[in-house]
């Protein structure tokens, strides 16, 4: 009798010790997602850093492609924009031996705050002009689609939070015009 008694009591404990154990899982798990996911956005706009290096050293007809990986689970993540502009002059300057250079930014809102997630530096491209061919691409703000210019990322964003990048993967195209300008394009 006594045994029967004390089942409630034991079944209650055993419930809410499970609860938490999931709990815990389920923040880890979201965690770890987020952390994978940052991760390959970083690794695929470093390999976008270099395809244009590349296409910038290359001669008038250089041509490559480039995919950005944005699939998979972002957890609390989700990226806005990623843009090119003029780098800061100290940071440049301490890198490359000049004021003049561009960078790359990925802006994200982590947690309702808008930030850049990342940011690397374009080397053997300060004084080219680089354009962007939106064909294609979703002009649902006043920027040009994937890629945004403007001179200072942490200002914020002029599309508004509503304004995110689906998961999935993202291609371009980056080429050496005759007249010596980089172009990408979406697609590739």
């Amino acid at each position: 009798m006594k045994g029967q008694e004390e089942a409630p009591i034991e079944l209650l404990i055993g419930v809410t010790v499970l609860t938490f154990v999931l709990i815990i899982a389920y923040y880890v798990y979201e965690n770890v997602s987020s952390t994978q996911y940052l991760e390959r956005v970083k690794a695929s706009t470093s390999q976008f850093a270099r395809v244009i290096e590349n296409v910038a050293q290359g001669g008038p007809g250089t041509t490559q492609h480039i995919s950005l990986d944005f699939s998979g689970s972002s957890g609390d993540t989700r990226i806005s924009q990623i843009t090119i502009a003029k780098g800061p002059p100290d940071a440049c300057l301490n890198a490359l031996g000049t004021r003049d250079c561009y960078m790359i930014y990925v802006i994200a809102n982590v947690s309702g705050t808008m930030q850049i997630v990342h940011s690397e530096l374009l080397y053997h491209v300060s004084g080219e002009d680089i354009w962007y061919d939106p064909t294609g691409a979703n002009m649902n703000c006043d920027y040009t689609g994937l890629l945004t210019y403007f001179s200072n990322p942490s200002s914020g964003d002029a599309c508004g939070a509503e304004n995110f990048l689906n998961a999935g993967v993202y291609h371009f195209t980056v080429s050496k015009t005759p007249d010596d300008k980089i172009l990408i394009s979406t697609g590739g």
